[in-house]
């Protein structure tokens, strides 16, 4: 379960986390509460599913406010900046996906180029697993659903195996949860799956998708 062909998920994700959050910070038109929230959605990120769903009351603790209504502003403020993608569970939770470009991934190696401003994912970036995003909401038109990205590794006609060993791998509920992460959003599964066929799930992977599906 080792991580030698590729380098695991979650490294990846905090790669990204952290350009993203520095476009964020370095935005001259977002005021320090909207970046002091913006920290939040880092810091409760999850890297399965490439979002956090800190309520609402903790993130006011958190940030000191006297209301819920700051963090709820500075959410929107990210949403309209394009940093973020914003939904409300069943559950009543919002959940923040963070907006990555191919640059917030690129590795030691790569050119290491930033954008002023977030573009959404590039669907033609062949060596990506964090684009391979959460559906954005269907309110905010677009797109549609990204297109599922695949190395030659990873072999889709496959999937339903490699399903199978990640419940194995999840535990005994295992059965359980990935259908739970599966009707979050589907583009999770194919995450996991294209992952684990690359050598990219470990530990800290499996704990993330756990969690995830409990609160689903």
């Amino acid at each position: 379960m080792g991580a030698t062909a590729s380098e695991y998920l979650r490294k990846r994700v905090d790669r990204a986390k952290a350009r993203w959050l520095k476009r964020v910070m370095y935005d001259p038109f977002l005021n320090p509460t909207t970046k002091w929230f913006a920290y939040c959605v880092a810091d409760h990120l999850n890297c399965v599913t490439l979002d956090s769903w800190p309520s609402l009351p903790r993130v006011r603790g958190l940030m000191g406010c006297a209301s819920v209504k700051t963090p709820r502003r500075a959410a929107r403020n990210l949403e309209r900046a394009g940093f973020i993608t914003l939904r409300s569970s069943e559950r009543q939770l919002y959940r923040f996906a963070p907006v990555f470009t191919p640059d917030d991934e690129q590795d030691t190696k790569g050119h290491g180029k930033g954008h002023s401003k977030p573009h959404g994912a590039d669907t033609d970036v062949p060596e990506s697993l964090l684009l391979i995003r959460t559906t954005p909401p269907p309110r905010r038109g677009g797109r549609g659903r990204d297109e599922v990205l695949a190395e030659p590794k990873y072999d889709s006609a496959k999937r339903g195996a490699i399903e199978v060993q990640l419940m194995m791998l999840l535990g005994g509920r295992g059965h359980l949860l990935l259908p739970r992460l599966a009707a979050l959003d589907d583009l999770i599964i194919e995450r996991l799956c294209r992952a684990h066929s690359e050598g990219a799930i470990g530990q800290a992977e499996l704990t993330a998708a756990r969690i995830a599906a409990e609160q689903v």
